[in-house]
């Protein structure tokens, strides 16, 4: 599914879809966000969710905004995306579910993620979030990559922001099950 921001569907529309449809009868949820940039507001690591159950780990490549030529700026892309990688195959355990951003300046190495994570785990589900930066292109090259679940194109470069709406998302969603059981 290539869901297009902007046009026939709002982020909050498609979050809301998505995310009800993942976490929908779940007692336990790994999820892993992994970008070569940053996830505005998280750091590194596990992030605190507040919900029993649910688990969230950021790895990022820590590429931040800078006025860069474009092959300099591809080139740090790439070894953020590297250093994310290295951090995603610290982890013991494979999420359930996947969000990693594969923008312009690093989309290659990202896909490459996202064949190796579901050639390790191909029951986890992958959602690739990519800017609308030569959309054709991507396009065709993520209908020929298998474990996609779901791909978000949003017109906002960078995947910060989005990512941030997207985990954030999730923990609003999630269920507080001591909670539930307690009322």
């Amino acid at each position: 599914m290539i869901t297009q921001l902007g046009g026939t569907f709002s982020m909050e529309e498609v979050l809301q879809f998505l995310v009800l449809t993942l976490v929908k009868g779940r007692e336990r949820l790994r999820i892993l966000f992994s970008t070569y940039n940053e996830v505005d507001d998280y750091d590194d690591g596990l992030v605190e969710t507040g919900h029993p159950g649910l688990e969230i780990l950021v790895a990022t490549g820590g590429v931040k905004p800078s006025f860069l030529d474009a092959e300099a700026w591809r080139v740090r892309a790439r070894n953020g995306q590297s250093l994310a990688n290295k951090k995603l195959a610290t982890q013991g355990e494979y999420p359930d579910i996947a969000v990693i951003y594969a923008g312009l300046s690093a989309f290659s190495s990202a896909i490459e993620t996202v064949r190796a994570l579901h050639g390790q785990s191909p029951q986890t589900i992958i959602v690739v979030l990519t800017c609308d930066c030569d959309l054709p292109a991507k396009e065709w090259e993520l209908e020929r990559v298998e474990g996609i679940g779901a791909v978000i194109v949003t017109p906002r470069c960078g995947g910060r922001g989005d990512m941030r709406d997207i985990l954030e998302a999730f923990v609003a969603q999630w269920p507080n099950r001591k909670q539930e059981a307690a009322a």
